[in-house]
């Protein structure tokens, strides 16, 4: 009797281990968050806080990513660091960068200089940090005749206070004449194409390139109007400067926004070290009276260290997930 239940035991052990190595799978493979239920993916739009500089490789997409479990749902990170608001905006196609002032586009492949703004006249200041320090562009001259080409910022290093920008053909051709306001077309809009329908986080800010809070709502909402579905969505607010620094222009966001605004500043001062298992320093508790991201939070005045990005991406996951919970009932 013993003898025959080994061999059913036996039998049955591939069985059960495929079984078993189905069901890992499918556990991987299915959705443990409403975001992965609802979207495809989610696209988090901004600058180096959200290409994740000086993290050691933690980002907080790279976090959100981590806790999402699901194959086939993407956190795409869309920040590049240096870029002021009005170029994040631009890059994300929510509005166009185009050329300033009349530029003739020579026959030959030679580099010329052109002057470019945001669509609107925001001023920008794209490639600073983009790696290459250049963009495929097609720019349309006054006959309609389509020129593709670089576009590429030229400076001495991405701190410089001078840089201009230079546009060279790909190949030899006829001379023609772009006119002031043409817009420029970034190949890379090709590929951001993919994520129109993607939950999208906008964290942008940082770098300037508005003057009020409502200029940059504005901004904020040129993003909007071409990612997701116009109802679900996260704006995260700025995370340095006190509570009195940053009062008008976070009661702004929140008038507009409600729950999905995120006060970073306010939650990394209140929640961040609780959320990352840290003791606060004397130094922590000083910058948490005053409202202020704690240091050990960060790496530097405005980055996060690896912990800060961590706690960033799971606060970041959680408000979506609050968020999205909230419509359901």
């Amino acid at each position: 009797m013993k003898d025959k239940s080994k061999k059913i035991i036996a039998l049955l052990a591939p069985i059960i281990i495929i079984l078993l190595s189905v069901f890992v799978i499918i556990a991987l493979q299915s959705p443990n968050r409403q975001v992965a239920k609802e979207f495809d993916g989610i696209v988090c739009w901004g600058d180096s806080l959200t290409e994740g500089t000086k993290g050691d490789g933690v980002t907080y997409p790279k976090t959100i990513q981590g806790m999402i479990r699901g194959r086939k749902f993407v956190v795409a990170n869309c920040g590049v660091g240096a870029e002021n608001a009005p170029t994040i905006v631009c890059r994300s196609g929510g509005m166009k960068f185009v050329i300033t002032e009349d530029v003739t586009i020579p026959e030959g492949t030679e580099p010329v200089d052109i002057s470019i703004s945001a669509e609107d006249g925001h001023p920008v200041n794209p490639l600073r940090r983009y790696p290459g320090n250049e963009w495929e562009v097609t720019i349309t001259d006054k006959s309609g005749t389509t020129i593709p080409g670089i576009l590429r910022v030229e400076q001495e290093a991405p701190e410089a206070a001078e840089f201009h920008y230079t546009f060279r053909r790909n190949e030899p051709g006829t001379s023609g004449t772009v006119a002031a306001g043409t817009a420029i077309h970034l190949k890379l809009y090709d590929t951001y194409k993919n994520y129109e329908t993607y939950y999208p986080v906008i964290f942008i800010g940082q770098n300037g390139g508005w003057d009020s809070p409502e200029d940059l709502i504005y901004l904020q909402k040129q993003i909007l109007s071409k990612y997701g579905n116009g109802t679900d969505y996260l704006i995260v607010g700025l995370h340095t400067g006190t509570r009195e620094d940053r009062k008008d222009v976070e009661e702004a966001l929140e008038k507009e926004y409600g729950d999905r605004f995120l006060n970073l500043r306010e939650y990394m001062s209140t929640e961040g070290l609780k959320k990352a298992g840290i003791e606060p320093t004397d130094e922590d508790k000083s910058y948490m009276e005053n409202g202020m991201t704690p240091p050990s939070l960060l790496s530097d005045g405005l980055h996060f260290n690896s912990t800060g990005y961590r706690v960033l991406g799971e606060a970041i996951l959680d408000r979506i997930e609050d968020n999205l919970e909230k419509k359901e009932k």
